[in-house]
């Protein structure tokens, strides 16, 4: 889903598509404030720094391709002076965005987030900032319903307490008692809670309203969804996918958009195959999906035959 959000197919189909795939990150931040709940600062400071490892040389990756790609253009300082200007740090920093990498504003507002619960767990004040949680919601979805309406930047919703804390603070909650009543709904009403809220937010796109409220379907269903998953802890889609999303789906992240958004194009060219046709715009994020999963394997595997092999002795 987070691959076919950034590669997208064509039309009002993948503009649907698109926003249906809103849920995909604010899981992951649900996750990490699911797993937060009565951890030290140990724990926060050890995951604080994974986090920052993991965007270090996600952003290395990306600027190494980008540097390789424009030295074979020829326009390599052109593509740095764009790319690095006194406001990259501001947007790195205020928003997480990336020019030239967008999918890492992830990993920055993890690392935003983390941060900030380190000092509320070290000042022992969870249960004072957990009040804020509903406050941080309907933050979150007036601004993401008035800066898609207004059709501004999207990420300027990235604000680590307005996108980042509101869902981590979130997953947090369903680990308390008070979320218990939520997690003993009955199967059906989680099911209906999801797709209630997934209707929500493909509506104003499916229809073209005027007014984007589609956000505000994220809550719902992101609480129908994880509410699902903690009543059956133990059950899988199939193994091929609990596979991928163990191993493989942190190097998908990472390099699907220099995959899918690049290397699909050189090979189309190398084979002269058409980039213009429609049937292209159809097939690219399945071929993206397809080919970032297969070099993912291999880097898995290949890093697991290196882990392994013994060291020569002299």
């Amino acid at each position: 889903m987070v691959v076919i959000a950034h590669i997208r197919f064509p039309g009002l189909f993948g503009d649907i598509i698109w926003k249906a795939t809103a849920y995909t990150v604010p899981i992951f931040l649900m996750i990490a404030g699911y797993f937060s709940f009565g951890k030290k600062t140990d724990t926060i400071k050890r995951r604080l720094k994974q986090i920052a490892f993991v965007f270090l040389w996600a952003y290395a990756s990306h600027f190494i391709f980008g540097v390789t790609k424009h030295l074979i253009k020829h326009d390599l300082l052109t593509w740095l002076a764009e790319k690095f200007t006194w406001k990259s740090p501001f947007d790195y920093i205020l928003w997480g965005y990336v020019s030239f990498a967008s999918p890492l504003w992830y990993l920055i507002i993890m690392v935003e987030v983390y941060a900030f619960w380190y000092f509320v767990v070290r000042a022992e004040k969870e249960r004072f900032v957990l009040r804020l949680l509903p406050l941080l919601l309907v933050t979150y979805v007036g601004v993401a319903v008035f800066i898609e309406t207004a059709d501004m930047p999207w990420y300027y919703c990235n604000l680590f307490f307005v996108r980042g804390l509101s869902f981590f603070l979130l997953g947090y909650y369903l680990r308390t008692e008070e979320a218990q009543k939520l997690l003993h709904l009955k199967r059906y009403q989680l099911i209906l809670l999801t797709v209630f809220g997934f209707t929500i937010i493909v509506t104003p796109t499916a229809f073209g309203l005027p007014i984007k409220f589609g956000d505000a379907g994220l809550i719902p269903c992101v609480l129908g969804l994880f509410a699902l998953a903690l009543q059956e802890p133990e059950k899988g889609i199939c193994r091929p996918l609990e596979f991928i999303g163990d191993k493989l789906s942190l190097y998908i992240y990472v390099f699907h958009l220099i995959i899918g958004g690049n290397i699909i194009l050189k090979i189309c060219n190398f084979l002269h195959v058409s980039v213009s046709e429609e049937i292209y715009a159809w097939f690219r994020p399945v071929l993206a999906v397809i080919m970032t999963t297969i070099f993912s394997a291999v880097l898995y595997y290949g890093l697991e035959f290196l882990k392994k092999r013994k060291p020569l002795r002299a």
